[in-house]
């Protein structure tokens, strides 16, 4: 019976650890669907086992998510249109990796599980990222397996942050092997020059903004008589990112593309639309359709597409008013509970990371799909549970016993 409890207990970290894995590479769809059925059945059976107390996840970070879903609802109702009310069930099904992880971090070596599977999902990212690189002439955009470059740098920037803050929590804590501190230096700087050889401005853009913003918080916090020291080496900090990416760009000629001009008339069009559907907007499902027939400007160039490249027109043309006001109670509802996390100096690197990656989705959101891209969501949500659950473990309040 003991053996028998073992190996269940020893399959549910596999589960755990293979689980992300593939929601972090997007490697496999049936990987991420057999790893994750699995995953839920052994939480089930071990919250049953030890009597586990079901925890309710912090009402902060809950509120902004059911208002967003709610008010999307709400938009998409009145429409009486199945594929739009199918799109916002897609939504909603993205995110639910963030209730498997939360409640699966009912043991004391989650931390452990996730973080090796975070560490080996880079290596998977960066090595793939690495090897066409080095195999595909100089200036190639490289795509990974997603076959798109914006995909692949979608991924790698919603994950980076986490290796990244992995890496700085392990230099600073003596809890780590020897070799965790130098595999998360490593990988974290592969990383960075994955993310940069994907060529995607949007990503870039929203990794740097991310940063700077974390920079900014940090001396918004350290109040005290060594500020100046600090902003200098800050600013040293910022001023060599800046000037690397810069240099990199600058060598490819990518900084300007010839579909610049397309992105502000997809833009234009999807204004136009939300003017002639304030309320409502067209439907989650209905913007392809509305542009070709309707909204597709003279000058545009690019007839076939499927968004606005931007997510706050997708959400106003397609939504209206009640879903873009969904969207940024939303966006403004977590990051206001990660930054109050961050201040009141809850022991738990992964809220810095949590919100550089939101920062940077949300910024890349501006020219590209953000947050509503498929693999951003699962992913963004995924490393959320993970992150309210490791910050329930560090409570305390793991093992409650009804």
């Amino acid at each position: 019976m003991v053996d028998q409890k073992l190996q269940l207990e020893t399959l549910w970290r596999i589960s755990v650890f293979a689980s992300l894995f593939f929601i972090s590479t997007t490697i496999s769809n049936a990987g991420t669907s057999i790893s994750v059925g699995l995953m839920l059945i052994l939480t089930i059976y071990m919250y049953r086992r030890n009597h586990y107390d079901v925890s309710i996840p912090s009402t902060g970070f809950l509120y902004p998510y059911i208002i967003f879903f709610l008010l999307l609802f709400i938009a998409t109702i009145p429409l009486m249109d199945a594929q739009s009310l199918h799109t916002v069930w897609k939504y909603f099904h993205w995110t639910l990796p963030f209730f498997l992880f939360y409640y699966a971090g009912c043991v004391n070596n989650f931390k452990s599980i996730v973080e090796k599977s975070m560490l080996c999902s880079m290596l998977f990212l960066s090595g793939c990222t690495l090897y066409l690189a080095a195999t595909l002439p100089w200036g190639t955009r490289i795509s990974g397996i997603a076959n798109q470059p914006n995909l692949h740098a979608i991924v790698i920037e919603s994950v980076l942050p986490y290796v990244i803050f992995l890496a700085v929590s392990c230099i600073k804590s003596k809890n780590y092997n020897k070799i965790m501190p130098w595999l998360a230096v490593v990988l974290s700087i592969t990383g960075i020059a994955s993310l940069l050889l994907t060529q995607s401005r949007g990503a870039c853009a929203g990794f740097f903004a991310g940063f700077s913003f974390l920079v900014l918080l940090r001396i918004y916090r350290t109040k005290n008589i060594y500020l100046k020291s600090t902003t200098k080496k800050v600013c040293a900090c910022v001023l060599l990112i800046a000037i690397s990416v810069g240099g990199i760009f600058s060598q490819s000629d990518k900084l300007s593309r010839s579909y610049d001009h397309e992105r502000i008339l997809l833009w234009t069009s999807s204004y136009h639309m939300w003017q002639d559907h304030k309320i409502f907007g067209v439907g989650l499902a209905n913007w392809k359709e509305a542009y070709d027939t309707k909204y597709i400007l003279p000058e545009a160039k690019e007839p076939d597409l499927a968004m606005p490249h931007n997510v706050f027109m997708a959400f106003l043309s397609q939504t209206g008013i009640i879903g873009f006001l969904g969207y940024l109670i939303f966006l403004f509802g977590e990051m206001t509970f990660i930054i109050k996390r961050i201040i009141r100096g809850y022991d738990n690197y992964l809220y810095h990371a949590m919100l550089w990656g939101l920062i940077a989705i949300t910024v890349h959101g501006f020219v590209d799909t953000g947050i509503i891209n498929r693999f951003a969501m699962q992913i963004f949500f995924s490393y959320a549970g993970i992150t309210l659950a490791i910050d329930r473990l560090s409570r305390g309040n793991s093992r409650l016993v009804k």
